[in-house]
């Protein structure tokens, strides 16, 4: 995908991740501050989401480059066979689903809010409707990552979950 839509497309997506990430940056300072830890309760989150800022202005500013360089060229827009697999409802779908998880995660807390928004975005990035084995093998999923990232911020690194 060469084309200046896929570039759109990824420029619209970096936004949405540099906006979730700094959604969730703010939500942050809204969690109490423990006293067995080294580093503090809000240092592993703030990390994670300079992180996803970090790596969605990246995507913007590759995006606004390539733009910039099939402008300068002036390429043709190739034409998309087919259905095409990102689309503005799907991208926002994901904003939707962002602000879900950033409102409900401190309301019903973590154990609940991120089986359902991992859930719901697997469903959102599989190109077809899925078959029932694999809607499973997704809750299955979600539901793991759930259990390990509690596990390993519980047990590990002694940092309590909202």
């Amino acid at each position: 995908m060469s084309s200046a839509r896929s570039y759109k497309e990824d420029l619209a997506a970096g936004l949405v991740c540099f906006a979730g990430g700094l959604v969730f940056y703010i939500n942050v300072h809204f969690q109490e501050m423990m006293k067995f830890d080294l580093l503090g309760s809000k240092f592993f989150p703030k990390l994670a989401c300079a992180g996803i800022m970090f790596f969605g202005g990246l995507l913007v500013l590759q995006s606004l480059s390539r733009i910039r360089a099939l402008k300068a060229e002036k390429e043709a827009e190739a034409a998309h066979e087919g259905e095409c697999f990102f689309n503005r409802k799907k991208l926002l779908f994901v904003a939707y689903s962002i602000i879900y998880f950033a409102a409900l995660e401190f309301s019903v807390g973590f154990l609940y809010a991120t089986p359902v928004y991992m859930f719901l975005n697997m469903l959102l990035l599989d190109a077809a409707k899925p078959p029932a084995s694999k809607i499973v093998k997704y809750i299955a999923f979600s539901l793991a990552v759930t259990a390990a990232t509690y596990l390993f911020f519980n047990r590990v690194l002694y940092l309590l979950l909202p």
